[in-house]
């Protein structure tokens, strides 16, 4: 399974690089309000939501508040699952790099993320690709 990034047509091997690497450096950054939390995870439309007002929101806004919790935002962060990532290029017919996929590579070693923090730790890249 892989997540696909659209891009506009004419982006060269070094903005391509630009864009992972700020997308990397977008993820590790810490709110200025909060250093415990992330940039990501303060930018979330439920964010500042008490936990009583959670209650009363939809399943969805506790998910998200979860995901970056047990992700981006947990003590262990998510380096380990970002260190996994593979990007491959999505070449277009004319052969001009449209795009590129983002897939999660295999466990090498004894790595300690549980699935959990895993699922939680991608979910939180496409977070941050959304913004």
């Amino acid at each position: 399974t892989r997540i696909e990034v659209a891009l506009c047509s004419g982006a060269d091997d070094d903005e391509r690089r630009r864009m992972g690497r700020r997308l990397l450096d977008f993820l590790n950054v810490a709110d200025e309000d909060d250093p415990r939390r992330s940039e990501v995870a303060s930018q979330n439309i439920y964010a500042d939501l008490t936990d009583a007002e959670l209650q009363s929101m939809p399943a969805r806004s506790r998910f998200w508040r979860r995901v970056f919790e047990t992700g981006i935002d947990s003590p262990e962060g998510c380096q380990e699952t970002f260190d996994r990532l593979i990007f491959e290029v999505q070449d277009g017919a004319g052969g001009e790099m449209t795009g590129f996929y983002v897939s999660l590579g295999e466990q090498t070693g004894a790595g300690s993320s549980e699935f959990e923090t895993i699922v939680s730790c991608v979910l939180c890249t496409i977070a941050g690709i959304a913004l």
